[in-house]
């Protein structure tokens, strides 16, 4: 995937070929018993490890994040199933 078909659905920061953290401050897996975050819906593990990773991981974090939400809004999955 090149920056350009990325922009418009991931977090980059302008100008820079670097994803930028996508935590909106209210991360809620635990107190909801979800393995997904309601506030920046990505998956628990990569929430914890976001700073440790690459640009790379960042980017299919990204992408686990988006694909999760599509599979929730056309019912496929739960946000309490581990699937990853």
């Amino acid at each position: 995937m090149c920056k350009q078909t990325l922009s418009n659905r991931m977090p980059f920061v302008e100008g820079v070929a670097k994803v930028r953290n996508p935590c909106r401050g209210i991360c809620s897996t635990s107190t909801v018993g979800s393995i997904w975050c309601v506030g920046c819906g990505r998956y628990y593990k990569d929430v914890i490890n976001w700073n440790a990773y690459d640009e790379s991981s960042k980017i299919l974090a990204m992408k686990r994040a988006t694909e999760h939400q599509q599979k929730k809004r056309n019912g496929e999955v739960t946000d309490n199933l581990d699937y990853l």
